[in-house]
């Protein structure tokens, strides 16, 4: 009986060969790039490609019923996700060990993750031995233009790379790390320099830095004694404009000759090297200043500065009515006159035909009297010989009318007159002398 429960005992123990031999996985996922060939049970050995970016990558191994499977040694359930596999840059193999469940059948499936040379193919700084990078660097700007003066022979270019592993070269020749290119020589005029970088993935970026060499006739720097150059001062730029406000009535020109052979004119009196100009008178409105420069081999080159002297605030157009019969006028370059106070006028009682001596820079200010009723007239300046209207005036109820014109010129003289609208018959003559 004890024999027998023994056998029956031991006969329901399963046996060795009853248990899975099969070490397959069913499935197999890679967290980053593609399984080549797709997957396949059937298929050991796959390969995979990732970017440089990716560090780490995990596999996640389904096993057959009852086997279980090792990664690059650690044991993971079948299912589940792996612990992080770390990546060097070019090729690494992760393996896996299927198990069958009858402890004995093994079968190894190998993945191998080629992670991508670095791709950073950027500068991070580029400096120049002369002049300035327009505009200001920045690594995704890819062309730059630069100006140095006539003296400037040769300049050298310095180079840092993003990445340690990449390599920069200018104009073909290998730049190293943290040094600077061999000088390049400049003609006059404009020199194109090429900064190739290549990365450890083999792709390449090309910035250009174009260097504008001054010629003899050119002008390394031009300064004014008040107001602001517009544009900013460039060799290559021939024409700028400036403005100052009313109280600036002179303005003196600094101007620097690229090349020390070279002479220098303002306005036609010849500048002294380094030295500024005499003091240049300044009119309201708009004052061109002439700047040439001759080399040695005769050429020339002109700059133009056209200053304009502003006037104060309180200014009013050409034409204003400023009420009671008064207006502003046009005169020679002016384009407006500031308004007086009325401290500042000089007034006369005149009948038709009259005239009147006004003083020099003051409102004059004509009460006119004997016109017709309620009558608009007409009201015209001579200036420089010409008849300038400058507008019309109505006469009140007793026939008198109320006209005003600036004293203006420095010299000579001006007449204002009123007339009919037929222009037939006129009224008054105001004549203004220089004291």
């Amino acid at each position: 009986m004890t024999a027998a429960v023994v056998a029956l005992l031991l006969g329901s123990l399963p046996s060795a060969s009853a248990a899975s031999s099969d070490a397959s996985l069913d499935l197999l996922v890679i967290s980053a790039g593609t399984l080549t060939p797709v997957f396949d049970s059937g298929t050991m050995t796959y390969a995979a490609v990732v970017t440089n970016t990716t560090a780490t990558v995990t596999v996640q191994p389904t096993a057959a019923p009852g086997a279980t499977v090792t990664v690059n040694g650690t044991t993971v359930v079948s299912g589940a996700t792996s612990t992080p596999v770390a990546l060097s840059v070019g090729t690494n193999t992760i393996t896996m060990v299927v198990t069958a469940g009858n402890g004995i059948t093994q079968k190894t499936y190998t993945v191998t993750v080629q992670r991508s040379m670095p791709a950073d193919r950027d500068l991070s700084a580029l400096k120049l031995s002369s002049g300035m990078l327009a505009p200001a660097f920045d690594k995704a700007t890819a062309a730059y233009t630069a100006e140095v003066p006539y003296s400037t022979e040769r300049i050298t270019l310095t180079p840092t790379v993003s990445a340690e592993s990449s390599v920069a070269k200018v104009n073909g020749q290998t730049v190293s790390p943290g040094g600077s290119s061999d000088p390049i020589d400049l003609a006059v005029g404009e020199n194109e320099i090429s900064v190739v970088v290549r990365a450890q993935d083999a792709s390449t970026k090309r910035y250009t830095v174009t260097v504008r060499r001054a010629s003899a006739v050119d002008l390394e720097a031009l300064r004014l004694s008040a107001g602001t150059l517009s544009p900013v001062f460039a060799s290559s730029v021939a024409e700028y404009s400036a403005t100052v406000p009313e109280t600036t009535d002179t303005v003196t020109v600094t101007p620097i000759a690229a090349a020390s052979t070279s002479s220098v004119r303002v306005n036609g009196t010849e500048i002294a090297a380094g030295a500024s100009s005499g003091a240049i008178p300044l009119s309201f409105g708009a004052n061109t200043i002439t700047v040439l420069v001759t080399a040695a081999d005769k050429k020339t080159r002109v700059y133009t500065v056209v200053v304009t002297r502003s006037p104060s605030s309180t200014v009013a157009p050409v034409g204003t009515d400023l009420g009671g019969g008064v207006w502003i006028v046009r005169t020679g370059d002016f384009s407006a006159l500031k308004v007086m106070n009325a401290s500042a006028t000089a007034t006369r009682n005149l009948g038709p035909q009259q005239t009147a001596r006004a003083p020099l820079n003051r409102l004059v200010t004509a009460h006119i009297r004997g016109l017709e009723s309620r009558s608009t007239y007409r009201v015209s300046m001579k200036i420089n010989g010409r008849w300038v209207r400058a507008g019309t005036v109505r006469s009140g109820r007793k026939g008198i009318a109320v006209v005003s014109a600036l004293r203006f010129e420095n010299n000579g003289r001006f007449r204002m007159r009123l007339t009919d609208k037929a222009k037939s018959k006129r009224f008054v003559r105001i004549v203004a002398r220089a004291a």
